[in-house]
């Protein structure tokens, strides 16, 4: 079956008419001309697999990612930078539209000058390929391993740690099914280890301790979490500001784009010093943190309780409520 495809959503994947009906067709370009296959038809959509681009975009591009087409970790790569974030731009205008029914001429999104490894955490998960233990990502919308041997979205000390573990999971008795954590600090450089699963406290953590990176290494299992070498937090810093980032606590996970997303806020908010500024879902607290000189007061609201005491126990003029927080998300 062919069709033209027209628009594109938020996670990358092409939007085509078919039948009357909306049709998602992943790794498709707005524009492009594709043969696609049904694979799943619903009342009000279908969601088809790509079969072959009869006439390509200007815009596709070959994944410098050689997982890319198996792995779910990622979306856009098949489409120039330039063009990823315009239709970035696009999907935001298209939703405030749709479901908010707010016209609004949304501003060219803010790139990054080289958008490759500049995560500072990963997830990595393991299971058995070919009954051997091994370490990678899922594939798209399933709990299925794709064995990785380097991602280029992190950094190349995470690369090179993780490309340690993979190779040594039998040896430092990682279980089957652990999920691996790893963060590192845009400040220090130093990284943190958080294992999670059934077995993980088990793991032999001295192994690891040649990695002189390596600042700490917990697990969690059962529920518990549990601190097996060096420090409780990492430091991290946005701009002149220092944090401390516990295991469990969200941070922004893009450290340049952060200092860029704070300026913006703080600029097109026009922010007083009479100000009262509200951040909604506010994590550790790194754009509340930021704002605050330029405002009389911040009240951060956030359900994760690490989040909320990393926040509140730094020196700063902010408010972080600390009750009813269960009915915050």
């Amino acid at each position: 079956m062919q069709c033209t495809v027209e628009g594109i959503t938020h996670n990358g994947e092409g939007v085509a008419r078919i039948e009357g009906k909306a049709a998602f067709i992943p790794y498709a370009i707005p524009g492009e001309t594709v043969a696609v296959e049904i694979q799943e038809h619903r009342k009000t959509f279908l969601r088809a697999r790509l079969v072959q681009v009869l006439e390509a975009s200007a815009d596709r591009v070959e994944p410098p990612c050689p997982y890319y087409y198996q792995c779910g970790g990622c979306a856009y790569q098949h489409v120039h930078y330039s063009r990823q974030l315009e239709f970035k731009r696009q999907v935001v205008q298209d939703n405030l539209q749709r479901i908010g029914g707010i016209t609004a001429d949304v501003r060219p999104v803010l790139g990054m000058e080289n958008p490759w490894r500049y995560r500072n955490k990963v997830e990595w998960h393991t299971g058995l390929i070919s009954d051997q233990l091994d370490m990678g990502y899922y594939r798209p919308k399933s709990r299925k391993l794709v064995a990785i041997e380097s991602c280029l979205l992190i950094s190349q000390d995470m690369d090179d740690l993780s490309r340690y573990l993979k190779k040594h999971l039998e040896e430092l008795r990682v279980p089957e099914g652990c999920e691996i954590g790893l963060r590192q600090s845009s400040a220090s450089q130093e990284m943190m280890l958080i294992f999670k699963g059934a077995g993980s406290s088990s793991i032999d953590f001295a192994k690891l301790l040649n990695h002189q990176e390596v600042a700490s290494i917990y697990s969690v299992e059962a529920g518990k979490l549990r601190l097996h070498y060096g420090d409780a937090a990492l430091l991290e810093r946005i701009k002149d500001i220092d944090f401390e980032v516990s295991p469990l606590a969200f941070f922004q996970v893009n450290h340049g784009q952060t200092e860029i997303l704070i300026d913006a806020v703080i600029k097109y908010g026009k922010l007083k010093e009479d100000d009262a500024l509200l951040d909604a879902y506010c994590g550790t607290g790194a754009i509340s943190l930021s704002a605050a000189k330029s405002v009389g007061k911040v009240i951060g609201v956030e359900n994760n309780k690490p989040a909320i005491k990393d926040a509140s126990e730094m020196p700063s003029p902010i408010a972080f409520p600390t009750a009813n927080l269960s009915g915050c998300l």
